[in-house]
This record gives C-alpha cells, sequence and structure tokens, in this order.
C-alpha cells in the first residue's frame, strides 16, 4: 500500500532527525590526524574539523630532499643580492629553496638540535679598541639598546653579547692591526652555558655524503665570510639563518657557537643578554699586544670593585671578600692564556 502524503513527511522527518543525531559528535581517525564530524542544530548545518598533524622528517627524509643544485644557486643568488633593498622574506625565500624539507605542498624549516656546552668555570675572551673609555658597566659588557648597524648575529638595536674561548681569535674577529694595543678582557663561566652549535656537521649522516658536505660548506661560508666595516648589511644573510633555522630560545639555549670568520676550525661565540647577566662574571682586563714572533705581551692586569671602577689587580687591599674570590680565580687563570 503506498504511503499518503502526509506519511511520507512525517518519515523522511524521522530520518533526517536520525542523521542529525548520527553526526551530532562523530570522530573519525585518518593518518593525518583527527577528523570530527559535528552536527549544528541552530544552523542545521554539518562542521568537518580536520586537525593535520605532520611528522618531523627523519635526517634521511630530509637530507634525501634536499637537491644539491639548489644549494649552489642559493649562494649564486645571495651573493649577487642587494642588501641595502631586499626584503627578509626575499633572503628567507632563498635560504628556504635551498635548506628546507619540502613534501607535496608542506615546506618545513629545519632546526638544529646540536648543542655545543661550555662548563662552569670557564674563562672566555672579549677585545676592544685601545682607545675605549671604561667609565661604566656597559663597557665591559654588551651595549644595552644594541648597535646601529648589523653584525654576525644581531640586528641594529639588538644586543648580543660576542666573545670566545680564544685571545687569539677575538682579536682577528676585531680586526686589530698587528703592533697595535689593545684591551683584552676575559670573563668566568659561573653556571654550564649551553649553545646552538651552528657547525659544518649539524647534519650527521653517511648516507648522502654529497648533500651533506654541500649543506655544511653553504653554512660554514655564510658564518665564515669576511664583510667589510662598510657593508654590515651582508650580515643580513646570517641573521636569517639564525632567525629561521636556528633560534635559540625555542630550546632553552643561552646563545651561539658559530665558525670563525678569520680562524680556519675555529669557533665564536654569541650569548643572549639574560644568560651574559646571569652565567658570566667579569674577570679582568689588561693591555695587550701582540707580535707574530713573540706571542701575546701583556701589561697592567686591572679587575673591578663594586663600583664598577678599574683597580690594579695586586692592589688588593681596595677589594671585599667577595672581590677576593675574584682575583683568586684571575690569578689561577691569568698566566695560562691559550690561543
Amino acid at each position: 500500500m503506498s504511503k499518503s502524503k502526509k506519511e511520507k513527511r512525517k518519515l523522511l522527518a524521522q530520518l533526517k532527525n536520525q542523521n542529525k543525531q548520527k553526526f551530532t559528535n562523530q570522530t573519525l581517525s585518518n593518518k593525518n590526524g583527527i577528523t570530527r564530524i559535528r552536527y549544528l542544530p541552530d544552523t542545521d548545518k554539518v562542521e568537518l574539523t580536520i586537525k593535520m598533524e605532520m611528522i618531523p622528517p627523519s635526517q634521511t627524509e630530509y637530507l634525501q630532499s634536499l637537491d644539491p643544485k639548489s644549494i649552489d644557486i642559493a649562494s649564486e643568488k645571495l651573493k649577487n643580492l642587494n642588501y641595502t633593498k631586499v626584503s627578509d622574506s626575499e633572503i628567507q625565500s632563498i635560504l628556504s629553496s635551498a635548506l628546507a624539507y619540502k613534501k607535496d605542498f608542506v615546506s618545513l624549516l629545519p632546526m638544529s638540535t646540536s648543542c655545543f656546552t661550555i662548563p662552569a668555570g670557564t674563562v672566555l675572551y672579549r677585545v676592544r679598541d685601545k682607545n675605549t673609555d671604561f667609565n661604566c658597566e656597559s663597557q665591559f659588557w654588551y651595549n644595552p639598546v644594541g648597535s646601529t648597524y648589523y653584525n654576525r648575529l644581531n640586528k641594529p638595536q639588538d644586543p648580543i653579547f660576542y666573545i670566545s674561548d680564544s685571545p687569539m681569535t677575538s682579536m682577528l674577529e676585531s680586526k686589530i692591526p698587528q703592533n697595535e694595543e689593545f684591551y683584552l678582557l676575559a670573563y668566568l663561566t659561573l653556571e654550564e652555558i649551553t649553545l646552538v652549535n651552528i657547525a659544518p656537521s649539524y647534519i650527521d649522516s653517511s648516507q648522502y655524503p654529497e648533500i651533506e658536505k654541500k649543506v655544511g660548506t653553504f653554512l660554514t661560508n655564510e658564518f665564515s665570510r669576511d664583510v667589510p666595516t662598510n657593508k654590515n648589511e651582508i650580515y643580513r644573510i646570517t641573521n636569517c639563518i639564525e632567525n629561521f633555522f636556528f633560534p635559540y630560545k625555542i630550546h632553552n639555549f643561552d646563545g651561539w657557537n658559530y665558525p670563525s670568520a678569520v680562524r680556519e676550525n675555529k669557533t665564536s661565540i654569541a650569548v643572549c643578554p639574560e644568560s651574559a647577566d646571569q652565567k658570566l662574571a667579569f674577570l679582568y682586563l689588561a693591555e695587550c699586544l701582540y707580535k707574530e714572533n713573540e706571542g701575546f705581551l701583556i701589561k697592567n692586569p686591572q679587575s673591578v670593585n663594586a663600583n664598577w671602577k678599574l683597580l690594579p689587580i695586586n692592589n688588593q687591599n681596595n677589594f671585599n671578600n667577595l672581590e677576593q674570590y675574584r682575583i683568586q680565580k684571575i690569578q689561577k687563570h691569568y698566566s695560562s692564556l691559550l690561543w
């Protein structure tokens, strides 16, 4: 017996209600994540929510996705850029074309998990020009408002503290001419310092040696590039690499350890202001002269009192008990400079 129109309308209403209940709070699993289907009775619509989760690539997958030719092309493009006009996004795009992991419609910027650790009790060094006037605390550390120009790992008005584990590296990075006096400053690590290690071997695999070598060479070349004083804007490359590929804050690192521009197989160190304040203590300052045949000639070592006034180390009557402890540390390390 055929149903009347009234009965058909009633049946359709029942089926619609069943479908509403069916889709009210349904979840489905798929390989990309979670799909949720939810009925919205107020609008008589179905809401579909898909949560996509991309599994980070293994080192093998990442290396396999890199094209050695793209690294060469990126290097050539970077050499020919006008850094007074190019945008950061354009630089990032070139870097991504060489170093990013690409799969389907996804481009993932790799982050280094390699770290470099400096133990507590280590002496680190910095060099200042002989004309520096140490009339306030900031002259011994970083400029609290930053510099007015780009440097290896900082933008203008972006404070960073550059140091090294070697007096020689610090002197050469500062471009001090031979036979010219300068100030050598020494600092003691009060706590362990952990740095993002931007090194040629940051990808550790032997399965793709050609690509690994090119990536390592690419990074080393950019960080060890000798940039003329009047071309500081070129440092925007290493700033972009640092920002997009090696952000130290994500893993609570204290800064970066990166290839030296002046000494092969040596590194320099950049420490963020917060870590410098907390984990480093000023040890001493000395007048210094470097001669190739004689090495470092050091005289007049001085430390500071609580008011950051320089005082000769041998005049210990001017130091309180806490400062006496620092003097002992100074005397321990002063005669054992390594370069």
